[in-house]
């Protein structure tokens, strides 16, 4: 967990405001992409792109929508990209509303509802946390995200008072569409919108302490119009956590996977040196994959833990590479038989394997699944997704000689116990050091989405040709059953 070092450094690496250089799009549409190949999911751009999300409209297949940290325009914007003919083109470049007095906003995240609107999540802050501008936020596109209204509704709040800062980070969002009886005695989804995020306390007027950063939660019943007061899934509020995910399961469950650091584990992970790029040695974190369960509509949880030390991904990374990692877990929910699955990229004196954990039972009892990964491998930002049919997708990135990653694809029919052999989803090899980031920062995460005609699209940060060598963008392929 890189929170030790300081938010305010943390965010500048993260978000790379103060290296952005505010040009405009140069294009209005990407390219096309016959299936099999791989397209730009947003036009091409002077300034870089990462971080992305992506949603498959429940209503027609060829809608699909794509998200980033977009460096283009003014500060940094939530922006949003869409696809009418089922990915292989992508028009757009709508940035989500501002707050006053921010300069960075980030984080995206896409949800549909049962009727095709789509939710798009984000966080709007400024680079001086100390001011306690901005918090979370959400919008509605009524169109599923072709177009978006110019106002947001906030759901948690940035502050700063005498008791230090409050910086709101890493929010995520589902929709849960259990049938339940309206009171015309009809049945239809309840369409509720959940959102989970980490809290991080900062001790001090100057925001340069860190006591904690609990995982809440909450939830909207009315079209994200507005949110029941957060509820703390942490067990403290000195909770050290990060990269909460919400998912429904088929009977109606809410769960939040999270990671959280365990200082006090007596599990010593692997110790690095310097790497090639320059950056100090350092020891992975040792951190627990925790499930949390609610079955009153996130009003309580019990929480649960999937896998009990794992090792951190080391930022920076020992084999070539300088950017940024993490053992954030991706989280899905098999539609069909409600199994849970949990992954995540976890550190060997070997290399870095993607480890999955897996619960028929409602996360009271855990599972080892299949391991990604063989000695000297160096895979990282991994996310699941699965089918309406039940094949669960993973995408992930492979690291290569001189910090260079190509994107990767897995199946599995079994909820993830036992996987396919890896494809590559380009045959580009990607620079894996954006000098717009001095080389730190490549973002946090992958994407991946499957529609209602079980085409899956997987969506990953990437610079190659023909985009000017160290502009990020985000790239797609669609992938047919």
């Amino acid at each position: 967990m890189p929170i030790p070092e300081g938010l305010s450094q943390r965010a500048d690496r993260r978000l790379g405001l103060d290296r952005a250089l505010n040009v405009p799009l140069t294009a209005s549409v990407t390219q096309e992409a016959a299936d099999g190949s791989d397209v730009a999911a947003a036009p091409p751009a002077s300034n870089p792109r990462n971080e992305p999300s992506v949603a498959v409209s429940p209503l027609d297949p060829n809608l699909v929508v794509s998200s980033s940290n977009d460096y283009n325009g003014s500060g940094v914007n939530a922006g949003a990209y869409y696809s009418t003919d089922g990915g292989r083109t992508f028009k757009g470049g709508t940035f989500m509303a501002r707050a006053p007095s921010t300069d960075v906003a980030g984080d995206p995240a896409l949800a549909y509802d049962s009727q095709g609107h789509l939710y798009f999540s984000y966080l709007d802050t400024n680079q001086n946390f100390a001011l306690g501008k901005g918090g979370m936020f959400v919008e509605r596109s009524e169109d599923g995200g072709v177009t978006w209204p110019t106002k947001a509704t906030k759901f948690a709040a940035n502050s700063n008072g005498a008791a230090g800062c409050i910086f709101q980070d890493k929010e995520y969002i589902t929709v849960d569409q259990t049938p339940e009886q309206k009171p015309d005695g009809t049945t239809a989804p309840r369409d509720w919108l959940f959102a989970s995020w980490t809290e991080y306390h900062l001790g001090g007027s100057a925001c340069d302490g860190y006591t904690g950063s609990p995982v809440y939660a909450t939830r909207s019943v009315d079209g994200g119009k507005t949110f029941s007061a957060p509820v703390m899934i942490s067990p403290s509020i000195t909770d050290k956590t990060m990269g909460s995910i919400p998912k429904v399961a088929p009977d109606g469950t809410l769960y939040v996977a999270y990671d959280s650091t365990r200082p006090d584990m007596t599990k010593v992970c692997p110790t690095y040196a310097v790497t090639s790029g320059g950056a100090t040695a350092g020891q992975s974190a040792v951190e627990d994959m925790v499930v949390a369960r609610s079955t009153d509509g996130g009003q309580t949880f019990a929480r649960s833990t999937a896998f009990a030390g794992a090792c951190d991904a080391a930022y920076p990374t020992m084999f070539g590479g300088t950017y940024r990692q993490n053992s954030i877990p991706t989280f899905d929910i098999d539609p069909k038989n409600g199994a849970l699955v949990v992954a995540w990229p976890n550190d060997d004196v070997y290399g870095q394997d993607i480890h999955t954990r897996i619960s028929t039972d409602g996360g009271q009892t855990w599972s080892d699944g299949g391991t990604l990964g063989f000695a000297g491998d160096v895979l990282q930002f991994p996310w699941l997704a699965f089918g309406p049919d039940g094949t669960l997708y993973m995408d992930y990135l492979k690291q290569g000689p001189g910090g260079t990653f190509t994107p990767m694809l897995v199946t599995s029919t079994n909820d993830g116990r036992t996987w396919s052999t890896a494809v590559q989803l380009s045959s580009a090899t990607s620079v894996g050091d954006d000098p717009a980031f001095e080389g730190q920062f490549d973002g946090d995460y992958l994407a991946l989405a499957v529609g209602s005609d079980r085409v899956a699209h997987a969506v990953w940060t990437d610079i190659r040709s023909p985009y000017p060598l160290g502009t990020q963008n985000i790239w797609t392929r669609r992938i047919t059953p």
